[in-house]
Formats: structure tokens, C-alpha cells, sequence
């Protein structure tokens, strides 16, 4: 499974690894994601997600409903 956010669609930056003599070498910066289980009341059930600490932060605050809203997502998309 790939290290993507679900809702926020987040996934792997390629930057740039630099040694003392400046050689850059390219190196994968993948976000914080985590799987979890969260409650959504419109379906009624638990839904398992992997999420990015910032969206999971969003649900925690606002609620799934209005994040998904916020990242431009549907309720269909994940059932």
C-alpha cells in the first residue's frame, strides 16, 4: 500500500540530499500518514482510512463530513 493520503490525496515529495561537498542526491520526504478507524455517522458504521496527521487533525476539529468538503471529496469515494 502506498504512504498516500485518502482524503487529502498527499503523498512523497522528491527533494534534494546534500553532502558537505554539495553533491545533491534525490530522496523521497513521505508525509505522516497513518491508518485509522473513524466513525461516520451518515453511514453509520466505522470507516478504515489512511489519513495524514493535518487531515486527521481537520477531522478531529471540524468533523468528516465538513473535511472531506474542505479536500474537495466524496462520501462515495470511500465506501
Amino acid at each position: 500500500m502506498s504512504r498516500k493520503c485518502q482524503v487529502s490525496r498527499k503523498r512523497y515529495n522528491r527533494a534534494n540530499k546534500l553532502c558537505f561537498s554539495n553533491k545533491k542526491h534525490r530522496h523521497p520526504q513521505h508525509p505522516n500518514t497513518q491508518v485509522k478507524r473513524l466513525w461516520v455517522p451518515e453511514l453509520n458504521r466505522m470507516v478504515s482510512l489512511r489519513v495524514s496527521t493535518k487531515v486527521l487533525k481537520t477531522i478531529t476539529t471540524y468533523g468528516f463530513m465538513s473535511a472531506l468538503k474542505r479536500y474537495g471529496r466524496e462520501l462515495q469515494e470511500f465506501v
